[in-house]
């Protein structure tokens, strides 16, 4: 979980950054073919539940499940979607207890759906004591079935800079699936 600014980590990084460029690219593409639904009205409140887990080569071999809550607003800009979200999760790992991440968001309607890119500021509990504060970004999906219930699947990276006594940096990276509902 500690980084040590090694090569083998920022390779890493880097894999998982051109994956999720990939993953949006092919999204895009798929959009635009013909017969493609086009996305629902997904402007207004909403909120839901989380469940998830950090990936990755230094993600911690014992881990809590992460799970938690996410409430936020969407605005529809048009051809586009702007938002900001709140979410709190449970779980812990080896060094971090009870993430906050308080996030903007922008969309855009792809394959009957919301594809967002995320970012914003990362709070969490320390093990080793005090508060772990950083930055959070990431990609996801929402899908709205109905006019009201949100399935979706979204992506985070954490950065938390001098945490606890020995002033350590930590990253995570989490996969998390998402179910709400739209007010």
């Amino acid at each position: 979980m500690f980084i040590n600014a090694s090569k083998t980590n920022r390779r890493l990084s880097k894999q998982i950054m051109v994956n999720a460029v990939c993953a949006v690219l092919g999204m895009s593409v798929f959009a635009t073919l013909p017969g493609v639904v086009a996305a629902q009205d997904m402007s207004g409140f909403y909120g839901g539940v989380t469940v998830g887990r950090e990936i990755g080569k230094d993600a911690p071999k014992k881990q809590d499940e992460p799970f938690g809550a996410f409430a936020g607003y969407n605005f529809d800009m048009g051809t586009a979607l702007v938002g900001a979200e709140f979410g709190y999760n449970v779980g812990r790992d080896e060094a971090l207890e009870r993430p906050m991440h308080l996030k903007g968001r922008v969309g855009l309607p792809v394959a009957g759906g919301l594809l967002y890119g995320t970012a914003g500021m990362a709070r969490a509990d320390a093990e080793a004591g005090g508060t772990a504060k950083g930055t959070v970004f990431g990609v996801g999906y929402d899908y709205l079935i109905g006019e009201n219930i949100i399935l979706g699947a979204e992506f985070l990276r954490s950065q938390y800079k001098d945490v606890g006594p020995a002033d350590v940096d930590v990253e995570s990276n989490s996969v998390s699936l998402r179910a709400g509902f739209r007010f």
